[in-house]
């Protein structure tokens, strides 16, 4: 009987800051995070292009509407 092997791969590797997963949908995945914004974001983050610079704010920072 042989074993699926998976190659499993950090995310995040060291610490930037808080993610909370909210949803996915296949490859993408939907974080409310501090990372770069105290009062919280909404990101996106593509697992199939997961570096920092490919990141997508979805619901930015807001100082009144803290998250």
């Amino acid at each position: 009987h042989q074993l699926n092997k998976f190659n499993i791969e950090p995310l995040i590797d060291e610490w930037i800051g808080t993610f909370s997963s909210i949803y996915n949908n296949g490859s993408i995945f939907y974080f409310q995070t501090n990372y770069k914004a105290p009062q919280n974001k909404v990101i996106m983050i593509d697992l199939k292009k997961p570096n920092k610079t490919d990141w997508v704010d979805i619901l930015p920072e807001n100082e009144k509407n803290v998250l």
